[in-house]
């Protein structure tokens, strides 16, 4: 890995330190992901066990790092988000437009509805709905998960047109022209599972946002559900109440 430049005035551990932490900045290492060890270090980069102890050190006092005795270095730097679940229906916009993130689609199956989801969306037993599983990020960095149920009834043909609309509000207003009046947001505190764990690269057992929101049109159908999960310690969340 050629990171060293030999003719800068800049000393070794200060080119490593700047050098990791455009890294974990751009998401390349993840919060919590252990680092290489010194030794490690020595033999990546050629560099003696002294400036690798450098590097770490001022890591360290950056706040982008923190060690565990006994077992090495870890990631501790995040990118914390802000949100207000008042206005939680624009969670979507935010990650988009505003910080430039992604939406990876990670699944989208037709499957029939019952129980808890039939009864959210005022369907009948075994009616069908798009069942959607997104992630919003950047880099290798994703920060939302999403599972989504769309009735089939209320948006024919969504296998087409889902990926033209970066968000679930403009495909629903703009793709399908329904004018939304109302949302309905609820708050959960879980912990991270095995998939929040790979797809958000969460530590197991790490606390864990669940928000559930209905979405209502003008005449209060309800036409979308969805689950959001985000990791309890890169966002905070401004209002702690059930909000309809």
């Amino acid at each position: 890995m050629q990171i060293l430049n030999k003719q800068s005035k800049n000393p070794y551990y200060l080119q490593l330190s700047q050098a990791f932490e455009k890294m974990i900045k751009t998401g390349y290492f993840s919060h919590g992901e252990k680092l290489p060890t010194l030794t490690e270090m020595r033999e990546i980069f050629n560099v003696s066990l002294k400036v690798a102890a450098q590097t770490y050190d001022d890591l360290n006092r950056k706040g982008m790092i923190f060690s565990k005795r006994g077992k090495g270095f870890f990631v501790s730097y995040h990118e914390s988000i802000s949100i207000d679940l008042n206005y939680f229906y624009q969670i979507e916009a935010e990650l988009v437009h505003e910080m430039n993130m992604e939406r990876h689609i990670l699944l989208f199956e037709k499957v029939e509805v019952d129980g808890y989801v039939a009864e959210q969306l005022e369907l009948g037993e075994g009616d069908y709905c798009y069942h959607i599983k997104q992630a919003f990020g950047k880099e290798l960095k994703n920060v939302l998960l999403e599972d989504i149920y769309l009735p089939i009834s209320h948006f024919p043909k969504l296998n087409k047109n889902y990926e033209k609309y970066p968000t679930l509000p403009s495909l629903i207003m703009s793709g399908y022209r329904y004018n939304l009046d109302s949302f309905s947001n609820k708050y959960f505190s879980s912990h991270v599972s095995i998939e929040h764990e790979i797809i958000l690269k969460l530590q197991m057992n790490e606390s864990l946002w669940r928000v559930e929101s209905v979405f209502y049109t003008k005449d209060h159908k309800p036409i979308a559900l969805v689950n959001h999960y985000l990791s309890g310690e890169y966002v905070t969340m401004e209002v702690m109440l059930d909000v309809d």
